[in-house]
């Protein structure tokens, strides 16, 4: 007696094998993991070599596993969903399998999902059917493929075919490749190749997987996430340690498993980590624009502030300077210290700090505070009397005109507090009650 894939078929004898697939599809739509078991009768299988004794079985049955969904996948896939993430399923698992998976997370409906279906002969056209086996186009053109509306299911067999199609280009294989949301039946090198060919397309991935089938394709996504295969105790849970393997002590790993490849190991099997992983470099890329625009605004209002004062051959003193820098220090502190908010909002923060939404802002406060340097010099030197100005080199003696910059500089820092940004993204200081 032996077990096998169901995708086996070719060592069960032809009087099961209309049967078989029906059951197979029934089951594998529900969701389920089947095993096919099969006999045959021999006196001394010993002697027989496998690839011949594995031929003309009889079918026993089917041995079927439910592996249900993990507690919190729904809802982090909720979290992702909602923030505009595309999420895509990559399995060695059976299509249907794999479609059932998307239908239960809530990603796609039945409806939205066809099914790619490659030609019985070479020069034959393509199918896309539902998940009912109804066929909803055939076609051989990947631009009429590529028309409808649904997202596509597509097997490891259906991406060698389709690469081994001479009339398509290279753009619209990538382009059928993006249209795709599940991949089903890949092997580890096609995980690798779904990835790349994602990235040249100019999407930023992320990837999740917890084996050494996932080596390559966690090294080839932009940020990688490997997932160890223990589940977190409730008492873990109260104590929230929600964190990654590299930064508690002693992570729990072995040699070649995916951790090695990817940048990111967290220690538990819950792919809630690629959602800690998004929370946490938003808020620490918003956090350092927001440092880069206070710098720029604060190094541009203290030169003209020194400028303005040298041409008039005045000078800042040292308690002046100090009152200056508090504030500026007070305020790195808390920004540094800024806290991710607990869901992810679907406006995205700028990637960098060269971009319009952010030099704009910062044009404008640099000609709103000189403007205003300009005006209180104007009218500090109505109120001076050039007799009672010290001198450069002598001791420093406040003025009024010294005194307008500073105020003046300072209410540019206060201002920059105002107007921070990422509202969406850090999470706001309770308030003490």
């Amino acid at each position: 007696m032996i077990r096998r894939p169901p995708r086996s078929t070719h060592c069960i004898s032809s009087a099961a094998s209309d049967v078989y697939k029906r059951q197979v599809n029934k089951c594998t739509k529900e969701g389920s993991r089947l095993i096919c078991l099969a006999y045959r009768d021999t006196a001394d299988s010993s002697k027989i070599p496998r690839n011949e004794i594995e031929t003309q079985l009889t079918f026993c049955g089917f041995m079927t596993t439910d592996c249900p969904l993990k507690k919190d996948s729904k809802k982090e896939i909720a979290n992702l969903l909602q923030s505009k993430h595309r999420v895509v399923i990559i399995t060695g698992d059976n299509q249907y399998t794999a479609a059932h998976v998307c239908f239960e997370l809530g990603i796609l409906k039945p409806p939205q999902l066809l099914f790619l279906r490659t030609p019985m002969q070479d020069g034959g056209k393509f199918s896309l059917i539902d998940i009912e086996d109804k066929v909803m186009l055939e076609s051989r053109s990947a631009r009429e493929l590529l028309s409808v509306s649904q997202d596509l299911c597509i097997t490891g067999y259906a991406l060698e075919y389709i690469n081994a199609v001479k009339d398509w280009t290279e753009e619209e294989r990538a382009e059928v490749v993006r249209k795709g949301l599940v991949f089903a039946r890949v092997s580890p090198s096609q995980k690798d190749y779904i990835v790349g060919v994602l990235n040249k397309l100019g999407e930023f991935t992320l990837m999740c997987g917890d084996g050494t089938n996932d080596v390559g394709s966690l090294k080839r996504a932009h940020t990688g996430i490997a997932l160890l295969n223990r589940e977190e105790t409730e008492e873990e849970k109260k104590r929230n340690r929600n964190r990654f393997a590299g930064a508690m002590g002693e992570p729990v790993m072995a040699d070649g498993d995916a951790s090695i490849a990817a940048p990111f190991t967290y220690r538990y099997d819950s792919i809630k980590s690629a959602v800690t992983v998004l929370r946490q470099g938003r808020c620490a890329l918003v956090s350092t624009i927001q440092m880069y625009k206070m710098l720029a605004i604060n190094c541009l209002m203290l030169a003209c502030s020194l400028s303005f004062l040298y041409h008039q051959g005045l000078k800042s003193g040292d308690w002046q300077s100090i009152y200056f820098g508090i504030p500026i220090t007070v305020y790195f502190y808390f920004i540094s210290n800024a806290k991710p908010l607990d869901k992810l909002h679907s406006q995205k923060p700028p990637h960098t700090i060269f971009s319009f939404y952010q030099l704009v802002p910062i044009a404008i406060q640099f000609i709103t505070h000189i403007t205003g340097l300009i005006f209180l010099t104007n009218l500090g030197n109505k109120y001076t009397n050039p007799e009672d100005l010290p001198k450069p080199d002598g001791q420093f003696k406040p003025t009024i005109l010294n005194t307008c910059l500073l105020y003046t500089s300072d209410a540019a820092d206060d201002m920059q507090c105002v107007d921070l940004g990422g509202r969406r993204i850090i999470k706001k200081k309770k308030k003490k009650k």
